[in-house]
């Protein structure tokens, strides 16, 4: 969108992050104002969304759609109207705990069973992910609402330190 949500927001940042560890390609991240040739990935609801019939306000809290057809792939879910700026780096501008948020489950469901992608542990050490130079993925579409409509972590400790890699400081706060 020419303003995204939050969620929307992070969701892009993800899968660029994620697509680009898994094909080394790094993918433009752009707004509803700029053409794109080729296959489209549309995160969050958008010009183009609403063009195909699809509405963030007609999906139930925290339900989202992951969509892939030949020349599209939608992803996207209902999420709180926040759309303040957001910075991959600064988790303090990420959607809040408890935010509706589903177009950042699609990414994640996209990512986990079509793309591969598994996250055991905390940071970089715990993500295991193909390496190959192209990603293809199949057609599909899923469309559902989580188990748990709100999601959290126990955040009493620190992580050890050779979960995080970091063997200097012995470990790192959960944020």
């Amino acid at each position: 969108a020419q303003e995204p949500t939050r969620a929307a927001q992070l969701a892009a940042a993800e899968l660029q992050w994620h697509i680009e560890q898994i094909t080394g390609i790094t993918m433009p991240v752009v707004k509803d104002n700029r053409v794109v040739r080729g296959t489209q990935i549309l995160v969050g609801e958008s010009a183009a969304t609403v063009a195909l019939g699809l509405h963030s306000a007609d999906f139930k809290p925290q339900e989202y759609l992951v969509r892939v057809r030949p020349d599209v792939i939608v992803l996207m879910g209902r999420d709180k109207d926040d759309r303040q700026p957001f910075d991959y780096a600064n988790h303090t501008t990420w959607p809040g705990w408890y935010d509706e948020q589903a177009t950042t489950y699609a990414a994640y469901d996209f990512l986990e069973k079509l793309c591969d992608v598994r996250w055991y542990l905390p940071t970089e050490l715990g993500i295991c992910l193909p390496r190959r130079p192209n990603l293809a993925v199949s057609e599909i579409e899923i469309r559902r609402v989580p188990a748990m409509t709100t999601r959290d972590t126990w955040r009493g400790g620190n992580f050890p330190a050779d979960l995080c890699g970091d063997s200097v400081t012995g470990g790192h706060p959960i944020p």
